[in-house]
């Protein structure tokens, strides 16, 4: 679990978007039983790289490994969050954290719609598995020369 953090702390700023806020979400129990790292060290990784640790505990009841999830999401700048909670929930909520920016474009093509968009760091082309509410909203724009 440690070495998790530690290593994806160093891929994130290695391979991340430099402008794009660098999260970490990770499904554990909080039992490590393996890692050369430790809590400090994952901490440690997690500050300098900017990284922040969002934990989903998926005990099904309160353990000692909550404990350690709590601390390094506290010390990282991330939530804690119990999976019996729901973990739909756990992910609204981080995700809700973020100012999304958009940027739209479109071109016309023989089925007259192709749309991307990017949202943060990631980037989805929506075109012909596009779904069919989507296809006929984009071919009615399609027709009035414009999107949306």
């Amino acid at each position: 679990m440690f070495d998790t953090v530690v290593l994806a702390s160093e891929y994130l700023l290695q391979h991340g978007d430099a402008k794009a806020e660098k999260i970490l979400i990770v499904f554990s129990d909080g039992a490590d039983t393996i890692s050369r790292s430790s809590l400090a060290n994952a901490v440690d990784a997690a500050l300098m790289n900017d990284v922040r640790v969002f934990w989903i505990d998926l005990n099904s009841s309160l353990s000692q490994g909550a404990g350690v999830l709590y601390r390094m999401a506290d010390a990282t700048g991330g939530r804690y969050f119990s999976a019996r909670d729901g973990v739909g929930r756990a992910l609204n909520i981080i995700l809700e954290g973020f100012r999304a920016t958009y940027t739209v474009s479109y071109r016309l093509t023989e089925s007259c719609f192709w749309i991307s968009y990017r949202a943060g760091s990631s980037h989805t082309q929506l075109g012909a598995a596009a779904s069919q509410s989507k296809r006929a909203l984009l071919s009615k724009s399609c027709s009035l020369n414009h999107v949306w």
